[in-house]
């Protein structure tokens, strides 16, 4: 049977509120959180502080009016309490199972979760393999399958990008909660349709966008909205790789690929955060690939206020993944700052008088952060910490930016 979320709507909202007023509390012993080299302790991965509205979310107190047509379940009504919920595992599958983010990140995450049980993985090719390890207790070779078997109530499914709203539809009508992988979908208007068929199957639908649960990226965020930066000048966002295997999918158009569509979210999403808003303008830039994609893509947003920003996505450059965020009173810069392990906690300020200050964060794994807010949504105790509405707005902005380079969508 597939779990609801508890039957009481109020019961979620004051959930949630306590989630959002219990965010990232600090030792009381400790003056001040953001001292040289002091921890940032938070509660939970999935417990935010008060803080500026992001682009596209709603606050953490209330549901937004559209939730449905975002792929948010509403607590429905169910004779299954609370404490029946939190005492059973949730049971997940896995579409895909054989992709690389699954097997060294998602997988370990699913299984390191308490509140989750591996029920089921679905390749079409080497299934039993790759959930083998893992502790599958089936593995099927068709991914209807995996959708059919009863005991699986929520799937992650990190196929190519184009498959995506295909399996998100299919597992919304097979009633299942799904956590699909970023970016959400190819186009902002396949990933609406993709959260409104899930919103008129009751379940949950959120993008798998790990960075966002790192304690590190909580703690910039905080400190962006607490003017410690002043008022915001200029960003720089880059995420450059070598993609060096010639058959990979992100290489071919007809599978959504392309640097800007597989790693812009990570340059794009604390560009929206900072700014609250989405850009006025935006100017872009792409080399292609002999396939098509965009091997290398740079752009310029202009969110208006006198803030301005960059972004560098590539295939075929050395990796960087650096944030650099320029107020009037400091600047914020990062260093892996797009794909974070638990130990990546540093954030160093230089100050309007050049004094250099290091913030160490807390350490977490945001896979399994992110798992367990997925499922705590499912549940009904916590409100998205990044809705479909956010998803979209972001997708939206990708499109500005493949049109201003000449790409077609």
């Amino acid at each position: 049977m597939r779990r609801r979320p508890p039957s009481s709507c109020s019961r979620a909202m004051r959930a949630a509120t306590g989630s959002a007023r219990r965010a990232c509390r600090r030792p009381s012993s400790s003056p001040s959180p953001f001292t040289e080299t002091s921890p940032i302790t938070c509660t939970s991965a999935s417990r935010w502080p008060s803080r500026r509205r992001r682009c596209g979310e709603s606050s953490a107190c209330s549901r937004p009016r559209n939730d449905r047509a975002h792929g948010v379940a509403r607590p429905l009504c169910s004779r299954t309490t609370g404490a029946d919920m939190r005492a059973a595992p949730i049971g997940w599958g896995v579409i895909g199972a054989t992709s690389q983010v699954a097997q060294k990140a998602v997988l370990p995450a699913i299984v390191a979760s308490p509140g989750a049980r591996l029920v089921a993985v679905a390749s079409t090719r080497a299934a039993d393999v790759c959930g083998a390890g893992f502790g599958a207790a089936r593995a099927y070779r068709a991914y209807a399958a995996l959708l059919d078997d009863p005991e699986v109530e929520a799937v992650y499914v990190p196929l190519p990008n184009s498959l995506h709203r295909e399996w998100v539809e299919r597992a919304a009508s097979a009633g299942k909660h799904v956590l699909c992988e970023k970016p959400l979908a190819p186009t902002p208007a396949d990933a609406e349709a993709m959260a409104a068929a899930c919103a008129a199957a009751g379940v949950t639908l959120l993008e798998a966008y790990m960075t966002p649960f790192h304690p590190r990226a909580m703690a910039i965020e905080t400190l962006v909205a607490s003017g410690r930066l002043g008022g915001l000048r200029f960003a720089r966002a880059a995420f450059t790789g070598v993609l060096d295997r010639p058959d990979d999918h992100r290489w071919r158009p007809e599978m959504g690929g392309g640097a800007l569509l597989d790693v812009g979210i990570y340059c794009i999403a604390p560009l929206l955060a900072a700014a609250g808003r989405t850009p006025a303008r935006v100017e872009a830039a792409a080399t292609l690939a002999k396939s098509g994609v965009d091997a290398s893509f740079s752009g310029w947003l202009d969110f208006g206020d006198g803030f301005t920003a960059t972004i560098e996505c590539s295939f075929d450059a050395p990796e960087r993944q650096s944030l650099e965020i320029v107020g009037t009173e400091a600047a914020l810069l990062v260093d892996r700052a797009h794909t974070p392990g638990p130990e990546d906690a540093a954030i160093t300020l230089r100050h309007r008088d050049g004094r250099l200050v290091k913030i160490i964060a807390g350490a977490a794994n945001p896979y399994r952060a992110m798992i367990e807010h997925f499922q705590s949504v499912v549940r009904g105790e916590a409100a998205p910490r990044r809705s479909c509405a956010a998803s979209i707005t972001l997708l939206t902005v990708l499109e500005r930016l493949r049109a201003a380079a000449g790409l077609s969508s």
